[in-house]
């Protein structure tokens, strides 16, 4: 089942108080608007959740506690995805996946399973828990978290470790205005894949932002193995795929963390 118009969101929280229907809506909007600005015809879509320790969408998705009229939801033979399916048999495969918080306040993401991991141990430590469990580690970058020394731990990590398999991440929270992160150019002199996502916050204003930004890649997708079937391909990439989506302008970037502190 060959789709050369695969637009891919490697970054997603679906935060409580989104509407479910609005939130998964605007993704099939995102994801048509953004493979027609490419010259393509959507037909398949992907969302990775990256979740939070204690926190499980997925499962309430999987589990029916999440009511959606507008869609139909089905489930491929592997336990990490499922598919939502439109009134136009547009699909979208969501994959399970997680966020994880190391001891030196590092955020990595384990990206396709439902794989508990403990915050607070060493990066390196749970780099190897996240490989082990067939996940693939992601390093995303993130508002004031790749500064000081913590970059300098990753700009290690990197280095040391660029035989592994693992990519890092971009998100369109990143505002325009800002200079490329310097991880991103080491990152491609090691041939390690940059991925897009738009993380999501956790304010109304985000609540239709899911799909709008990410990679779209081109791999023969296993409708049984959709999220296997992405991140062999991802895997076996020397260098990141043709990007789509906006960073944030500027006044959307202060009002964002504005109202993300407001809520805190």
């Amino acid at each position: 089942m060959k789709h050369s118009s695969t637009l891919i969101d490697f970054h997603v929280h679906i935060h409580d108080i989104y509407n479910p229907e609005k939130f998964f809506n605007s993704v099939f909007d995102n994801f048509i608007y953004f493979a027609k600005k490419s010259g393509l015809v959507f037909k398949t879509g992907f969302l990775f959740l990256t979740e939070i320790t204690g926190y499980n969408y997925f499962e309430k998705l999987s589990n029916g506690k999440i009511p959606l009229s507008s869609f139909d939801i089905s489930f491929p033979e592997e336990k990490i995805s499922l598919t939502l399916t439109n009134k136009l048999n547009q699909k979208i495969y969501i994959v399970s996946g997680k966020q994880v918080v190391t001891k030196e306040k590092i955020e990595i993401l384990a990206l396709g399973t439902a794989e508990n991991f403990e915050d607070g141990k060493p990066l390196k430590i749970t780099f190897e828990e996240i490989k082990n469990s067939g996940a693939l580690p992601k390093l995303p970058w993130g508002v004031g978290k790749w500064l000081g020394k913590r970059k300098q731990i990753l700009e290690e990590f990197i280095q040391e470790n660029s035989n592994e398999k693992f990519v890092l991440g971009d998100n369109s929270g990143r505002p325009l205005f800002w200079p490329k992160p310097k991880l991103f150019k080491l990152a491609e002199t090691k041939n390690i894949p940059v991925l897009r996502g738009t993380d999501p916050l956790n304010i109304p204003a985000d609540e239709k932002k899911a799909g709008s930004f990410g990679n779209i890649l081109d791999c023969e997708i296993n409708p049984q193995f959709p999220g296997k079937s992405v991140l062999e391909t991802v895997k076996n990439m020397d260098s990141s795929p043709v990007p789509y989506g906006h960073l944030e302008n500027p006044l959307a970037f202060i009002r964002n963390q504005i109202q993300l502190r407001n809520t805190h």
